[in-house]
């Protein structure tokens, strides 16, 4: 039985996914992969959905994946946010420079550029 089907059979799925979401729309990735006790920390704290996701955002990875997030609006004119959370999950931990170098290297990027405005 995987993940997701033991935790709906216990009724904890529902529990969880506010937080899991904040997670997936502000780290893009699933913290039921490996972070789990970081979920249940935020989730038992009874901290409002709000403060979760500011501090969240406001983490080093937080900063890190809203300027990636930026780097695909301004050179490809699309948010990776919800369809290719693991494209900009990829470059996690890459410098900012070397994902501009490399998006303006990509053929989606070079295709944009020879649309007329």
């Amino acid at each position: 039985m995987g993940l997701d089907a033991e935790l709906r059979r216990t009724g904890e799925w529902e529990r969880l996914q506010p937080v899991r979401n904040l997670y997936l729309n502000t780290l893009v990735r699933d913290p039921l992969l490996g972070d789990r006790a970081a979920l249940h920390r935020w989730i038992d704290s009874g901290q409002p959905l709000a403060n979760v996701e500011h501090q969240l955002a406001e983490s080093s990875e937080g900063r890190w994946v809203r300027a990636g997030r930026d780097l695909y609006l301004e050179l490809l004119g699309r948010d990776p946010i919800p369809d290719d959370r693991a494209g900009l999950r990829s470059w996690y931990q890459a410098s900012l420079d070397h994902i501009r170098d490399r998006l303006m290297q990509s053929a989606e990027y070079l295709a944009r550029q020879e649309q007329p405005p």
